[in-house]
Formats: C-alpha cells, structure tokens, sequence
C-alpha cells in the first residue's frame, strides 16, 4: 500500500506504477529519506470524524491555540511567519488578522482530510499536494514534525482527550505530515542542482 502512495508522489499512475521499482530518491540535498507512515486505521478514522464534528463550531480557536503552543515551544519557527514576525505578545497574536487567517485556511486544510479519509486517492493526492506547496514557504522536516503534537492538543480545546482520540489523531498528523514530507522531497528531487543548472 505504501508502495502505491509513492507512485503518487511520483505522480505515475497505471502501467508506471507496474514497471516502475519502487525506490527512493538519493538526493544529497535530502536531509534525511521521508519514512511513511500507515494512515489511521479504520476504528481511528472514525473516531476521528466524530471528534471533528465535535470541533466544528471551534476549530478557528482551536488552530489559534495551535500556533500560540507551536510558537511557544519552538520561537526560532516564527521565522517561517514573517508577516508576524513584528507581533510578539500572545494576545496580539491570538487577535491579529492574519494570524486568524492562516489558523482558517489550516484548519479548513485539515477538514478536507477528515473528510477525504475513506476516499484514500483523493486524501493522499490532497496531501501531496500540500507538502508541495508548503515547499515555496521554505517548510522544512523540523517545522511539520513540531507541528503534529501542537496540532493534538489543540483537540483538546473543549476537553481532555481520551487516550483512543489522542492516538487517532497522532496518527492521523503522523501520516499527513510523512506524505506532506514525502510530496516535498519528491519536489526537491526533480529540481535541477547547481551543477546540473551550470551545464545547461
């Protein structure tokens, strides 16, 4: 199964994905290969879509909570953010504008995954496409791996979790950001390198 979200990445599909050995890029400029993660199993994912559907009506407060604990514990990560990086106390930044924007657009990205999750071409497409496009921002391994354990306590806005939804949910941000990895490493294989530029 594994093997078929590769050829995703790789954007193969058919008779590619038959006769094309599934190997992962050598790339010097990879910090380190992407491993992938199984996605949540079939009890987690509906634990989850339950969970989700209790969040609904707080999911912008709960993607806030999520950047201010993220930004917290990890400072050096506001440089990602340059747009707020003149905004420093928590309450400007649980108040300003584009910090509930971007907190918006997040949490709607991680609706649609909740919402994609029996549809397994359209969930792994929709995040390969996200580490892709996170790649223009400079995101980077270290970024997404702090991201997921900010993002499980952050369900936890209306209460304390019980161990089987904190579990399926670190599942769910444990596959999501090995395949957002997976779609940047992937992108970053395709470009030409320095040398590769000076002979063209």
């Amino acid at each position: 199964m594994m093997g078929w979200a590769l050829s995703l990445v790789r954007g193969e599909t058919g008779q590619q994905q038959q006769t094309r050995p599934l190997k992962r890029s050598s790339d010097k400029r990879r910090s380190e290969d992407a491993a992938l993660v199984e996605p949540p199993s079939r009890t987690q994912r509906r634990i989850i879509s339950k969970s989700w559907r209790q969040l609904e009506d707080v999911v912008v407060e709960a993607g806030i909570v999520a950047f201010l604990g993220m930004f917290e514990s990890f400072p050096d990560i506001k440089r990602h953010f340059p747009e707020l990086s003149e905004v420093h106390s928590t309450e400007a930044l649980r108040s300003n504008i584009l910090m509930r924007a971007h907190s918006i657009h997040v949490m709607h990205m991680i609706g649609q995954i909740v919402a994609s999750l029996e549809d397994r071409p359209r969930l792994f497409n929709l995040i390969i496409d996200l580490g892709k496009r996170h790649l223009n921002r400079h995101v980077n391994r270290q970024l997404l791996n702090c991201l997921g354990p900010r993002y499980v306590d952050a369900m936890a806005i209306k209460g304390k979790l019980d161990d089987k939804t904190r579990d399926a949910w670190s599942a769910l941000f444990d596959f999501v950001i090995s395949l957002m990895l997976a779609g940047i490493d992937h992108t970053l294989s395709q470009q030409p390198t320095s040398q590769e530029e000076e002979e063209q």
